[in-house]
C-alpha cells in the first residue's frame, strides 16, 4: 500500500494488485490458449462425370486458414488410427489414405468415442466406393471434439476473472481532518464500494494475524466495531504494520499493540491437561478465570482462556459473545488497546 497524499490535515493511501492481476491474469491466459488453436475442419469431394475430381480439406483456426487439395482419383479410402497414451487414455484420428502418403483428417487427435471417427471413415469408404455419388461433405467441430480440452479452459479462464473480479480490487483510503471524514473505496471489475466514517469515529488501526503467516489490515471504530481494510489476508507483515503506523501517527493515537495474541493462550501442556481433563477441570478452570475477570476486567490472559474453554466443549457461539461483549466494552471506555487483542482472538474463532 502506498501514500499518494499526506499533509497534516489529509492521508490519502492506495493498494493496486498487481500481483493479483498477473497471478488471475495468467489462470485466464492459460484457459483462452487452448481455444486459439482449435477451430473447424472439413473434407469435400466433388466427382465429375467422368469419375475424375478433386478433394479438398480445409482447417481453420482463430489464427490461421488452410487448404490441402488433392485429386479424387488419389484418395483410397480411410482408416481410424488409436493413439494410446502413457496415463492409460486412448485418443483417435480419422486418416486419409493417398498412394505415397496418409494425410490426418485433423491436426488433432480426440479422445471422443472411436463409434464417431468410425462412422466419418465409413462414410469417406463408402464415397470412395460408389462411383454414382457426386460428392462427399463432412463439418467437424473442434469445439465439441476436443471437449475434455475445452472443459478445462473454460474453467482455468473463469477461476481467473474470479481472481481479479473479487480479489484484484483497488483500494483507495482517505482520512481528512477538514471534512472529519474517513473514506474506503474499493473499485473493481463489479463495481465501486464505499465506507464511509466521521474521523472522529475510528480509534486505531492494526494488523490482524491469519492462518499460514497471512495478515490483514483492519480499522478499529470507536463503538468497538471493526472491519477490513484489505479484501484478502496476505503476506507481509512489516508492511502492513508500516501502513497501520502512518494511520496511527495521522490520528494521533497511541502506537498500536504488538502483543501477539497467541502468547496469551494456554500453555500447550495446560491445553492438553483441558483437553483430557474431562468437563469437571474444564468446569473449574473456566470458574477460575471467571472469578478473576470479576476482580480485574482487564485480564487478557484470563478471556483467552474462557473463549479456550468454551471453544473446546463445542460452544464456539458462547466464546465469541464473551469476547465480543468485553471488546465493545473496553472500545467504550477507549481501551482500543485491549480491544483489539480481543478482536484478534475472535479472528482466531472465525478461522
Amino acid at each position: 500500500m502506498k501514500v499518494i497524499q499526506r499533509t497534516s490535515t489529509q492521508l490519502k493511501l492506495q493498494l493496486v494488485p498487481w500481483g493479483i492481476w498477473m497471478f488471475g491474469g495468467i489462470f485466464a491466459i492459460a484457459g483462452l490458449l487452448p481455444s486459439l488453436f482449435t477451430g473447424k475442419t472439413s473434407l469435400t469431394c466433388d466427382r465429375l462425370p467422368d469419375s475424375s475430381g478433386t478433394c479438398e480439406i480445409l482447417q481453420s483456426t482463430l489464427w490461421q486458414t488452410r487448404r490441402q487439395t488433392f485429386p479424387l482419383e488419389d484418395l483410397q479410402g480411410t482408416e481410424v488410427v488409436s493413439n494410446p497414451s502413457s496415463e492409460g487414455n486412448t485418443t483417435y484420428q480419422v486418416v486419409l489414405l493417398l498412394p505415397e502418403k496418409s494425410i490426418p483428417l485433423s491436426d488433432f487427435s480426440s479422445s471422443d468415442d472411436r463409434t464417431h471417427h468410425q462412422e466419418q471413415a465409413d462414410r469417406i469408404n463408402q464415397f470412395v466406393q460408389d462411383s454414382t455419388q457426386s460428392n462427399l461433405a463432412i463439418a467437424e467441430d473442434w469445439f465439441s471434439l476436443v471437449g475434455l480440452m475445452v472443459i478445462p479452459s473454460i474453467l482455468f479462464s473463469g477461476i481467473g476473472l474470479l481472481i481479479i473480479c473479487f480479489f484484484g480490487q483497488i483500494i483507495i483510503i482517505e482520512f481528512d481532518k477538514l471534512s472529519n471524514q474517513f473514506i474506503l473505496t474499493r473499485r473493481g471489475l463489479l463495481g465501486t464500494k464505499r465506507i464511509e466514517h466521521p474521523l472522529r469515529n475510528i480509534a486505531r488501526s492494526y494488523v490482524e494475524r491469519g492462518s499460514r503467516n497471512t495478515y490483514l489490515i483492519k480499522l478499529m471504530l470507536t463503538s468497538g466495531e471493526t472491519f477490513a481494510v484489505t479484501p484478502y489476508s496476505s503476506s507481509g507483515y512489516d508492511e502492513k504494520f508500516r501502513v497501520t503506523q502512518e494511520i496511527q501517527n495521522f490520528l494521533g493515537v497511541e502506537p498500536t499493540v504488538t502483543t501477539d495474541p497467541r502468547s496469551l493462550l494456554p500453555q500447550p501442556g495446560d491445553l492438553l491437561g483441558l483437553m483430557l481433563g474431562g468437563n469437571q477441570k474444564r468446569q473449574q478452570r473456566l470458574e477460575e478465570y471467571q472469578a478473576r475477570i470479576s476482580r480485574q476486567p482487564e485480564d487478557i490472559e484470563a478471556h483467552y482462556g474462557i473463549a479456550s474453554i468454551l471453544a473446546l466443549q463445542g460452544k464456539q457461539r458462547e466464546a465469541k459473545e464473551h469476547l465480543e461483549k468485553f471488546r465493545s466494552q473496553f472500545a467504550a471506555e477507549g481501551k482500543y488497546d485491549l480491544a483489539e487483542l480481543l478482536d484478534q482472538a475472535i479472528a482466531s474463532i472465525n478461522r
